[in-house]
C-alpha cells in the first residue's frame, strides 16, 4: 500500500536510480507491486472466506511476528549506529 514507508522508499530508490535502465527497472518494479497489491485485496474476500477465521488468525498473528522482527532488527541497526561499541 501507500504508507510513508513506500513513498520514503521510491523517493531514495529514484534519487539513486543513474541510467535510464535503473528509472525503467524502477517503474516496472512499482507496476508490478500494484498489480500484486491490486490482486490480494479483489481476491482478499475469496481467500478469507476459503482460509476460514483461524486461517486469517494465523496469517495474521504470522504477519505480526514478520512486522515484530522488522522492528527489531530496524532497532538494533539503530543502536548499532548510534552506540559503535554494542556492534
Amino acid at each position: 500500500t501507500m504508507g510513508a514507508g513506500t513513498i520514503s522508499l521510491v523517493i531514495t530508490q529514484a534519487s539513486q536510480a543513474a541510467t535510464l535502465g535503473d528509472r525503467i527497472a524502477l517503474n516496472v518494479v512499482i507496476i508490478l507491486h500494484g498489480i500484486l497489491v491490486f490482486t490480494t485485496y479483489f481476491f482478499s474476500s475469496f481467500i478469507t472466506g476459503k482460509i476460514g477465521s483461524q486461517g486469517n488468525d494465523v496469517i495474521t498473528r504470522v504477519g505480526g511476528i514478520i512486522l515484530l522482527s522488522l522492528a527489531i532488527m530496524i532497532f538494533t541497526a539503530g543502536l548499532r549506529e548510534l552506540l559503535p561499541g554494542l556492534g
